[in-house]
């Protein structure tokens, strides 16, 4: 567990924020369709 263990482990950390982000935003444009839908109906 050296310098390149804590790199390894830096980049899948950034890597779980990136598909936690892109999770968030989809969830996010659901919910703003579901809502749009309401509204039109």
């Amino acid at each position: 567990m050296g310098r390149g263990w804590f790199s390894h482990n830096k980049s899948l950390h950034w890597i779980f924020i990136l598909l936690c982000s892109v999770k968030t935003s989809e969830f996010n444009r659901y919910v703003h369709e579901e809502k749009w839908n309401e509204t039109l109906q």
